[in-house]
């Protein structure tokens, strides 16, 4: 009897402490609750290969975004030092330039929602499955309130 209550409570610790995440319009949901994007690496590094996916999504729209201002940045400087001097055509050396940077920026950031949706999957798939049939249709609540403490126990 002790072994049947040890390997219940077992399992059932177990199920309770699995959490789903769903990601939506760019905003992660664990458990149907929402958690903030720095929070995330906390929920997935309890897989270590959704965790580093995740993490090369994340340095990757780094880059990318690095990149793609620095090139916004050059073309911008030209032109103001096109618009300042009298004596100099605008689009020369920086403007090329800043837009072949900006150019190399776009395949770095392109797919990097793929790759944390991805990331999200592959956690998602390594939780237990909570299949319900019939016969083993239970659940097990701790409840309570003004009356005391008490179990819920649902078939």
């Amino acid at each position: 009897m002790k072994t049947v209550l040890f390997a219940f409570c077992f399992l059932f610790t177990g199920l309770a402490f699995a959490q789903e995440i769903k990601y939506e319009d760019n905003k992660f949901f664990v458990n149907d609750t929402l958690v903030y994007k720095h929070q995330i690496k906390n929920v997935l590094s309890a897989n270590s290969e959704a965790l580093s996916l995740y993490n090369k999504a994340k340095t990757r729209q780094s880059i990318g975004g690095i990149l793609l201002a620095s090139g916004i940045g050059l073309c911008v400087a030209d032109a103001v030092m096109g618009l300042t001097t009298d004596n100099r055509s605008y689009p020369k050396v920086l403007t090329v330039a800043g837009v072949v940077v900006a150019g190399i920026s776009i395949p770095i950031l392109s797919g990097n929602k793929k790759r944390v949706q991805e990331s999200v999957d592959l956690y998602n798939a390594s939780l237990p499955k909570k299949e319900k049939t019939l016969g083993y249709n239970f659940d097990v609540k701790l409840i309570t309130n003004q009356n005391g403490v008490g179990f819920n126990l649902t078939f």
